[in-house]
């Protein structure tokens, strides 16, 4: 962690982003370590701290940054969701800092968060084999995908030796209102449809919310372990919200303009799977259509497939 000449504290894991006076995107560096993006928010008196990064490296600079910019400890940090790229920086926080969530993402994280740390742990078995696999590879845009993918297995591979899961300490089922001197935060759940459940972070009077990955900007959402209809019903109902910015768990720093988008490719993806599944199409040729024109350019382009393999499953479960 450093300062740079703007006095931004820095580090090779995320960029900060002034959004509001005194609030900040922290927008994640590919392949660093850090997975997702995260936020820095000074309410007046309390800092509270949205997600913490995949690792604990990048959540070490994370608290680090939030500390320097406000000039006091974190008071409070928000796990949006359970997935590991949002909550395994939550041990770089102080023990007693309070941990947020929702109780169904408390539960999840409790489930599913020992497997995933497991998992963390056979990553450097499988770096070879990565490193491998990039020196035969000729596309440039699948060798740059591969370079991403090790230098996030390398980081990954690097704490193992202290990765820890560390559960939130403090629920909410629908809303909680955090005060301080400066401003207020809700943290809202409309329930779940990225995942079985997620929060989102709203300052009302300035328009703007941290949406963790109930929103992706410029990159293919990942649909495996939500439900595409609540995904979208919670859209709508966020899209109802007065909003002039919109932090999203992936990509650059959106609008209000970024909610229909995402889902028009929710969408998208239904139409592609449905007519794929109706004409008799087998996965494998179902994974084999081009991604269209319209998300050609989007980041994360390995996660159509991961989409069409989903839905494919789940619409043919439903439909026998």
């Amino acid at each position: 962690m450093s300062a740079a000449s703007g006095h931004l504290p820095t580090s090779k894991h995320f960029r900060l982003e002034p959004v509001l006076d005194g609030v900040y995107a922290a927008i994640g560096i590919p392949g660093t370590g850090s997975g997702s993006n995260a936020g820095i928010i000074d309410l007046g008196g309390q800092t509270l701290v949205f997600d913490t990064f995949l690792t604990p490296q990048a959540g070490d600079d994370l608290r680090a940054a939030a500390e320097r910019l406000t000039g006091r400890p974190v008071s409070y940090v928000i796990n949006s969701h359970w997935h590991a790229d949002h909550i395994h920086g939550n041990q770089a926080f102080a023990p007693d800092t309070p941990i947020l969530a929702t109780s169904r993402t408390r539960e999840l994280i409790a489930e599913k968060g020992p497997g995933a740390v497991d998992e963390f742990k056979q990553v450097q078995a499988e770096l070879q084999a990565q490193e491998e696999e990039l020196a035969r590879e000729e596309d440039e845009q699948k060798r740059a995908a591969l370079a991403l993918k090790i230098g996030e297995s390398r980081e990954i591979a690097a704490c193992t030796h202290r990765l820890a899961l560390r559960l939130p300490s403090q629920t909410f089922d629908t809303k909680v209102t955090l005060h301080g001197s400066r401003r207020a935060a809700e943290l809202l759940t409309y329930g779940g449809g990225h995942t079985a459940s997620d929060a989102f972070l709203l300052l009302r009077d300035e328009k703007l919310a941290f949406m963790g990955d109930l929103l992706f900007v410029q990159s293919h959402l990942w649909l495996g372990h939500g439900s595409p209809a609540e995904w979208l019903r919670i859209l709508r109902q966020v899209a109802e919200i007065d909003l002039t910015t919109a932090v999203p768990g992936h990509g650059p720093v959106g609008t209000p303009a970024d909610f229909p988008a995402a889902a028009r490719y929710i969408e998208t993806m239904q139409q592609l799977v449905g007519d794929a599944i109706a004409s008799g199409a087998s996965l494998e040729a179902a994974q084999a259509t081009p991604v269209p024109a319209a998300y050609a350019s989007w980041d994360w382009s390995e996660g159509f497939g991961y989409n069409i393999e989903f839905l494919y499953k789940s619409l043919s479960q439903s439909a026998d």
